[in-house]
């Protein structure tokens, strides 16, 4: 920013401007150079799956994401930390009203139309056994 505006300090403005412009068109291009030799290195390798990643790269452009999700107060959370902890929270609850509600049901009693057949003992399998022979 220019502190005082002076014929000198614009000068001064413009031209670091120029530079950084200039520097950032230097680096896009060194990544666009980059990314085009990898899809070279892919295609020749046979790599289908990244030859097409990166092709699509350049098809779909590029998409900002945003992380952005609401706490349990229903508040904004784009912090990074703050969003681990709160899907932290989240499958906590999540896991454990599922756990209470398998462990209910394994509490209830299970009714068929059948009766309880236990199964025979190793005795009763043997003397079968012997008298098929």
């Amino acid at each position: 920013m220019i502190g005082r505006y002076t014929r000198q300090n614009e000068l001064e403005y413009k031209n670091k401007r120029k530079e950084a412009n200039h520097m950032f068109r230097n680096k896009k291009r060194a990544l666009l150079h980059e990314k085009l030799s990898n899809i070279s290195i892919e295609y020749n390798n046979q790599n289908a799956r990244n030859f097409y990643k990166e092709v699509n790269y350049f098809k779909k452009g590029f998409k900002p994401q945003t992380k952005l999700i609401k706490n349990s107060k229903g508040e904004i959370i784009s912090n990074e930390a703050q969003a681990l902890e709160r899907w932290k929270e989240y499958y906590e609850d999540h896991f454990k009203l599922r756990n209470e509600r398998e462990s209910e049901q394994m509490e209830q009693e299970v009714y068929t139309a059948e009766p309880l057949v236990e199964p025979p003992e190793m005795i009763d399998v043997e003397m079968a056994i012997e008298v098929e022979e």
